[in-house]
C-alpha cells in the first residue's frame, strides 16, 4: 500500500495505443487488440477497487496513459466512479480530447457541481488531427462542467495555429506549451516571445531546473503506480521503489538519479514558488488555482499602457471580461485627466480609482471621493530652493477648487525635508504629495467602501512605486517587464491577459 504522506497518485496503465497518427508519436503506430483492452481494462478496474477501500483521505489521481484513454468507455466510467468516492479529492487524465465531449457531459450530468469539478482534464492539441476551431469548441464547452486545461507542443511552424487557438479559446482556459525537445534550445528570440506570452510558464520548458534548486516531493507525497503495481517516485525514473499491490513488498529508499526536470510531469514536483501560486492544489494536473478575486487594482503605465505607450487590444479584450465577475480599479501616478485620456476605451469598465499617486481617490457606484492635499506653505518652500529652470518645469495636480493635490519636479535629490508632505523619485520626476496620500491607503478607503477583504484583493504593477500595494494586497502581480526586485513579494509574474486564468469566473 502507500504511505500515508501520499496525496497525489499517477497511474498508468497496460494501454499503449491511440487514435491519432502524429508523425512524433510512438503510441500512434500502435493499434490495440480486445485482449488487450480487455487486460487494461481489468488492471484499471483493480486499482479502483483499492483506492475505493484506502484509508487515505484527500488523494488525487492522474491517469497519463500511453496513448488515448477517453475514447474508451471503462476510462470514462472509472473516473466518474472515482469522482463518486468521498477519500478522493480530485481525479484527472491527459487526453487529446477526440471522445464525445458530449456524451461525457451526459455521464456525469447526475453528479453534484462540486463532484464534476473533482474531474480535471488535461487536454493537448494536435494541430495535424485537428482544426483549432474545432478543439476550441470542444475544450469551452467541456469548461462549464470540469476543471480543464489546453496545451500544445510549442513546434515553430505551428505558431499561427497556436495563436488561433487562443483567440478561440474562453479566456479562463490556460493554454500551456512544451517545449519541443530538439528544438528547446534553437528557439529564436522572436518564438520564445511568442509563446511565452502565450504561456506564463514556457521558460520553464527552456530552462534545467534541478533538485538543488527547490526540494521535490516525489515518493514524498507522489508516486506513480503502473499497471501491475510497481511503484515509481515518478515518470522520470526508471528504478521501482515498490510494488502497490504487496503490502509486504521491499520498499526501496528513493534516491533522485537525475540533475535536472526538463518537461511539466518533472518539475511539478518541485516545490517552486511560482508554480505553487499559480496551480495550488491542481499543480499536477496543470490547472491553475482560480483565486476568488473581488476587485482589481491596476497601474497604467507599464501595465495598462504598455512600455511602448500602446493601449493594446488583447488588454481592451481582457479587461472587459474581468469586469464581468470583479469590480476594477485604476492605482495610478497619473492625474485623473492623463489617466482618462490614456484609457478612454476601457474607462467604462472602471468603477474608478486612486489618481495622483494617491491623492485623489474615486468610488463611481457610491458617489465617493477623498483629496488629500498639500499645505499651502509647500510652494513657499519650494520657490525658495527650486533653480529658474526646474520652477518653470513644475506641475500641479489641483482640486476643482484650486487646491494642490501634488506638486511635480524634475528629479530634484536636494529638497528640504518638508512637514506632512512624502517626497519621492520616479524615474526623471520628483513627487512632493501629501503623507496621507498613497496607493496602499487608497485601496485601503475603497475596500471599505465596498466591504471587501483584503485577501480578495488583487493588485497589479510593475515598478518600485507600486511595491507598498503589491505587498499590501491578498494577491499580486508583477509585469513579465517589470522591476526583477519585485518578483520577491508578488505572487504571479504574468501579462494582464493571463489574469483570467485565476480568476473565480462563477457568478
Amino acid at each position: 500500500m502507500i504511505p500515508s504522506t501520499i496525496n497525489h497518485i499517477y497511474y498508468r496503465g497496460h494501454l499503449k495505443s491511440c487514435n491519432y497518427s502524429c508523425y512524433y508519436c510512438p503510441f500512434s503506430k500502435n493499434k490495440s487488440s480486445q485482449e488487450e483492452l480487455q487486460k487494461d481494462c481489468n488492471a484499471l478496474w483493480k486499482f479502483y477497487e483499492s483506492i475505493e477501500i484506502n484509508p487515505s483521505q484527500n488523494l488525487n489521481i492522474m491517469f497519463t496513459p500511453y496513448g488515448e484513454g477517453m475514447i474508451h468507455d471503462y476510462y470514462q466510467e472509472i473516473i466518474i466512479k472515482l469522482a463518486e468516492l468521498e477519500n478522493v479529492k480530485a481525479v484527472g487524465i491527459q487526453t487529446n480530447l477526440s471522445f464525445s465531449a458530449e456524451a461525457f457531459i451526459n455521464k456525469i450530468e447526475n453528479l453534484t457541481k462540486p463532484k464534476q469539478r473533482k474531474i480535471k482534464i488535461w487536454s493537448s492539441y494536435h494541430p495535424t488531427m485537428v482544426t483549432y476551431f474545432e478543439f476550441a469548441k470542444k475544450a469551452n464547452l467541456l469548461s462549464e462542467y470540469v476543471d480543464l486545461s489546453v496545451g500544445a507542443v510549442a513546434i515553430s511552424e505551428e505558431i499561427a495555429n497556436i495563436q488561433n487557438l487562443k483567440s478561440e479559446l474562453l479566456p479562463h482556459i490556460y493554454l500551456w506549451l512544451n517545449g519541443e525537445s530538439h528544438r528547446k534550445n534553437r528557439y529564436s528570440e522572436n518564438e520564445k516571445a511568442i509563446f511565452q506570452k502565450i504561456d506564463p510558464f514556457f521558460n520553464y520548458e527552456l530552462s534545467r531546473v534541478g533538485k538543488d534548486d527547490a526540494i521535490c516531493s516525489a515518493a514524498k507525497e507522489s508516486i506513480l503506480i503502473e499497471a501491475n503495481g510497481k511503484t515509481f517516485a515518478c515518470h522520470m525514473q526508471k528504478h521501482s521503489i515498490g510494488n502497490y499491490y504487496k503490502i509486504n513488498s521491499d520498499e526501496k529508499a528513493f534516491v533522485c538519479s537525475r540533475t535536472y526536470c526538463d518537461c511539466f510531469l518533472a518539475y511539478s514536483q518541485l516545490d517552486l514558488k511560482a508554480l505553487n501560486c499559480f496551480f495550488g492544489e491542481n499543480k499536477r494536473f496543470r490547472i491553475p488555482k482560480k483565486q476568488t478575486i473581488k476587485a482589481i487594482f491596476f497601474d497604467i503605465d507599464g501595465t495598462i499602457i504598455s512600455t511602448e505607450g500602446k493601449l493594446k487590444q488583447e488588454v481592451i479584450n481582457t479587461i472587459e471580461y474581468l469586469s464581468k465577475y470583479c469590480k476594477l480599479y485604476f492605482a495610478t501616478s497619473l492625474s485623473y485627466k492623463i489617466a482618462k485620456q490614456k484609457c478612454t476605451k476601457i474607462w467604462k469598465y472602471f468603477s474608478g480609482g486612486i489618481f495622483s499617486n494617491g491623492s485623489y481617490i474615486l468610488e463611481k457606484n457610491f458617489e465617493k471621493e477623498k483629496e488629500y492635499y498639500l499645505q499651502t506653505n509647500i510652494l513657499e518652500i519650494l520657490s525658495e530652493n527650486l533653480s529658474i529652470q526646474s520652477k518653470n518645469k513644475l506641475i500641479l495636480d489641483k482640486t476643482k477648487d484650486g487646491k494642490v493635490l501634488r506638486i511635480i519636479i524634475p528629479k530634484n535629490k536636494n529638497l528640504p525635508p518638508m512637514e506632512n508632505a512624502n517626497i519621492f523619485q520616479d524615474r526623471n520626476k520628483t513627487y512632493i504629495q501629501a503623507k496621507e496620500a498613497s496607493k496602499q491607503n487608497g485601496i485601503s478607503y475603497l475596500i471599505k467602501i465596498l466591504d471587501i477583504d483584503i485577501k480578495n484583493i488583487l493588485t497589479v504593477g510593475n515598478s518600485q512605486n507600486d511595491r507598498a500595494m503589491l505587498e499590501y494586497a491578498g494577491f499580486s502581480i508583477n509585469m513579465p517587464n517589470g522591476d526583477k526586485s519585485l518578483n520577491e513579494v508578488v505572487d504571479y509574474i504574468m501579462d494582464i491577459s493571463h489574469i483570467p486564468y485565476i480568476v473565480e469566473n462563477n457568478i
